[in-house]
């Protein structure tokens, strides 16, 4: 009975699981070391369930999607607890209490920058922007595509221009198309293939050895 945000059907929901699973879950094993803390997979494997079947519950004036997946989950998965007060979107893993753990504590301290003051691209570190750039800086570090989808004003802009900014322009290239309600297919093309160069037969790319 939950509505999203946009379909998701069940092989995105099972990737979503495995690619959160991938940036948290140790790389590879040493010979002889001692094996992973189950209690502690179990809490990782709860933390990415959430996100990937909860993450884009719908929220409109009408009905909170968000708040009754999270009361739903509580009541039937209870392997795991979560803390009384909030939600389960507000707290992530803490490897070393293995607990579930607001996300306040992740929040970094705001630094005033007089240079991004003027060019208007400060960026005011929030509890709801530091748990998304958490996954986006997990899934881009894998090579996974990202796309954030809510409500307006919910800092999905300025999130991935923040992370945009931050990138090794050396290694990285990136532009920003704005769509609306009229942009088609044909035009979208156009404005995706002005940035990129032509390497060979039928590829392009970004210039030089950079990736986008």
């Amino acid at each position: 009975n939950f509505r999203t945000v946009v379909p998701l059907p069940a092989v995105n929901q099972v990737m979503t699981i495995c690619k959160i699973l991938e940036g948290i879950l140790p790389k590879e094993s040493v010979r002889g070391a001692p094996a992973p803390d189950k209690k502690l997979l179990e809490y990782h494997f709860v933390f990415a369930c959430v996100w990937a079947f909860g993450g884009c519950m719908l929220v409109d004036k009408v009905t909170d999607y968000r708040t009754q997946f999270s009361k739903w989950w509580v009541s039937e998965w209870k392997n795991v607890a979560f803390p009384e007060k909030g939600l389960v979107f507000d707290y992530y893993v803490d490897e070393a209490q293995c607990l579930m753990v607001p996300w306040d504590d992740k929040v970094p301290k705001f630094s005033y920058s007089q240079d991004a003051a003027g060019s208007g691209s400060m960026f005011v570190p929030t509890v709801e922007m530091t748990r998304l750039t958490y996954f986006l800086d997990s899934l881009v570090a894998n090579r996974h595509y990202v796309m954030f989808v809510g409500n307006t004003g919910t800092g999905k802009t300025a999130i991935m221009m923040n992370k945009l900014r931050n990138m090794d322009p050396e290694n990285m290239a990136y532009t920003v198309i704005n769509m609306n309600s009229f942009s088609d297919a044909p035009s979208l093309q156009v404005m995706m293939e002005q940035p990129l160069e032509k390497k060979s037969g039928v590829r392009y790319g970004p210039p030089g050895s950079r990736r986008c």
